[in-house]
């Protein structure tokens, strides 16, 4: 065993059990970093870059609906962008789906049709298991996350006036 791992179980026992309280998503995060710098899988838990279960790729036209109903139900966009929508880490769940707690660049935007359900979130990991994943929920147009964004594009031009300060 290397002084690094040492080093590395040392500090993880001094900040507590892993789980939702903020030691134990430190102590989650330095174990996955070290193992990255040291180039090893992760023990504490792996990632895998797909997208959730029963999903497709969502369109400019479902967010724009889920964001009409949202802000006539009293919601205000929470950002706005400089750069237009991409569809890329956009879906659509029009089923029951999981999602696996995916922080950072593997997070995802799911727009979630009413009845679908979000399966099987792991509550020990960040967020309640729901990691930076943000969910746009038709079902009485909630959002799940604390982003919801306008873009550069002609479209959402109504919405941008409404954007809150931060």
């Amino acid at each position: 065993m290397s002084h690094e791992d040492d080093t590395t179980k040392a500090a993880i026992a001094s900040l507590g059990n892993v789980g939702t309280d903020r030691a134990g998503m430190l102590a989650m995060e330095l174990q996955r970093g070290m193992d990255r710098y040291l180039g090893r899988e992760s023990e504490v838990y792996t990632e895998v870059d797909v997208p959730p279960n029963d999903t497709i790729p969502a369109t400019i036209d479902q967010y724009l609906f889920w964001l009409e109903g949202f802000v006539a139900k009293g919601g205000r966009p929470t950002h706005s962008y400089d750069y237009p929508w991409r569809a890329e880490r956009w879906l659509y769940a029009s089923m029951d789906f999981a999602v696996n707690g995916e922080c950072g660049a593997r997070s995802v935007k799911v727009i979630v049709e009413t009845g679908a359900a979000v399966l099987n979130p792991n509550p020990w990991k960040p967020f309640g298991g729901y990691g930076h994943n943000e969910l746009f929920l038709m079902d009485g147009f909630k959002a799940v996350g604390n982003v919801v964004s306008v873009y550069s594009n002609p479209e959402f031009d109504p919405y941008r006036p409404m954007v809150r300060e931060r």
